[in-house]
């Protein structure tokens, strides 16, 4: 399998906000605000800070194994 196709099995291993977090932060050309996506979510900023540390992880590690081929 290619690295698309590992994150998308990854991707589908999150919930609905931590999807929501990946577009918005760490897919985007122009990556919303903490804060702004904190009051879009109705938490505080920290918190969708705690997510997105807590997505990397989980993305990291569903992709650690992961060697393309050559």
């Amino acid at each position: 399998h290619g690295v698309r196709e590992r994150l998308d099995v990854a991707f589908e291993k999150l919930d609905r906000r931590e999807r929501r977090i990946v577009r918005a932060r760490l897919m985007s050309d122009e990556p919303i605000t903490l804060a702004a996506l904190g009051r879009e979510m109705g938490v505080s900023k920290e918190r969708v800070r705690q997510l997105e540390v807590r997505v990397c992880r989980k993305l990291r590690g569903e992709l650690a194994d992961f060697r393309p081929a050559a």
